[in-house]
């Protein structure tokens, strides 16, 4: 918000008179008697010849009072008719310097300038924070418990929780792409409940899907990872670093922290660097350039919701470092993070997108806002450096593209 400083109203005075002024009286009479004379004959006096002393107005230097006053208002305020100083309502009077976008607010002496809830700046200059790319009619991405969406390959690739659908939009030319389920029977349960947090990490030239079974996508087709063992689950942060997958924390385990080398007889590791917490549904991600990875939030057997750590996949014999306490409580459930600017964003499912500022160890005050209009959640997803976010808008699916946070 933008407020410009001015001061109070004051008056400045200045006040000139000067009187200056002479007069002559004869106080004689007709008869030559002096007016106090005790021979006077007030009965016999004639009052058409009496000398009267009459004033001489001709002869009277009358220097008339000039009161005149020069009354300066403060910056901010008008003299009136009343010769008030009253204060000017910048917003109307088209004085402010607001931006076209800010709502101008105007107080005594100043006025405000704030941006909408759907921009930010500091109201002389306001930035969309959203914008529209496209819109998908009369498809539901909220048909069953929430979605799953990932940038790959140049398209934004997204599926309803559940066997509904799998399918993939080009943001630059808006064609929409059909994709397979995955094959085998009972598989498309990865897209549901027991794995309505699965693993998907884009690694190369595949996806990888950790659930209730291994799945490659790679080349428009789905292969089962025949090494994959139900027992890792899907339930844990994933993200890719160093040329793996990684998968930390679970059901089974909350601590566990697991590698996949990948393709489709990869190898398989459990770390001895555990995750300082136990839990599961958390969400894991790796800027965009790092091999650093951030794991945020999820279901806390001690219930601490608000655990987040780093880990560099580089360094030679690293440990998990904790972050600062996160603001919010973040489940997988609600979406994987993306970032903006080097700045990590991950929604909570109702505030908004809450900033972690990697360099600084920090969280933002500021919370970005989802777009507008959604009737269900957005989700997040990162294309060649871009974060995008798909959500449901009535009947149809709509794409926004980030461009501003602060």
């Amino acid at each position: 918000m933008f407020s410009p400083t001015k001061r109070s109203p004051w008056l400045s005075l200045l006040f000139f008179s000067a009187l200056a002024c002479t007069s002559d009286k004869d106080g004689a009479t007709d008869s030559g008697v002096s007016a106090d004379s005790d021979t006077t004959d007030d009965s016999t006096a004639d009052d058409s010849t009496a000398d009267d002393s009459t004033t001489d107005d001709s002869t009277t230097d009358d220097s008339t009072t000039d009161d005149s006053a020069v009354v300066d208002c403060d910056l901010g305020y008008v003299l009136n008719t009343d010769g008030d100083c009253v204060d000017i309502d910048e917003c109307v009077d088209g004085t402010n310097d607001c931006a076209a976008d800010a709502d101008c607010t105007n107080t005594e002496g100043s006025f405000s300038c704030e941006c909408p809830s759907d921009m930010v700046g500091d109201g002389t200059e306001c930035r969309p924070i959203w914008e529209d790319v496209l819109t998908i009619p009369s498809l539901s991405l909220t048909a069953g418990w929430g979605a799953v969406v990932f940038g790959f390959e140049g398209e934004i690739y997204f599926a309803p929780e559940g066997d509904v659908f799998f399918k993939s939009v080009d943001p630059n030319t808006g064609v929409v792409t059909d994709h397979p389920m995955p094959p085998a029977s009972g598989t498309q349960s990865d897209w549901c409940a027991c794995g309505y947090t699965e693993v998907v990490v884009p690694l190369d030239d595949a996806v990888y899907v950790f659930g209730n079974w291994g799945q490659v996508f790679r080349a428009g087709a789905w292969t089962s990872i025949s090494s994959y063992s139900s027992v890792r689950r899907g339930e844990s942060g994933g993200a890719a670093a160093a040329g793996k997958v990684w998968m930390i924390g679970g059901r089974d385990d909350g601590a566990t922290v697991q590698t996949y080398s990948g393709g489709l007889s990869g190898t398989w590791e459990t770390r001895s660097e555990r995750y300082p917490a136990d839990f599961s549904r958390g969400v894991a991600y790796t800027p965009i350039g790092s091999d650093t990875i951030y794991v945020f939030g999820g279901y806390n057997s001690a219930g601490d919701l608000t655990q987040g750590a780093s880990f560099d996949t580089s360094s030679s014999g690293a440990s998990w470092t904790p972050t600062a306490t996160l603001p919010s409580r973040f489940y997988a459930d609600d979406g994987q993070p993306a970032e903006h600017d080097g700045k990590i964003l991950v929604s909570d499912g109702y505030n908004g997108l809450y900033v972690y500022i990697p360099s600084l160890d920090v969280w933002a005050d500021t919370v970005v806002p989802f777009p507008e209009g959604g009737t269900g959640d957005w989700f997040l997803a990162v294309l060649d450096g871009t974060t995008y976010a798909l959500g449901q808008v009535d009947g149809d699916i709509a794409l926004k593209r980030l461009l501003n946070i602060q």
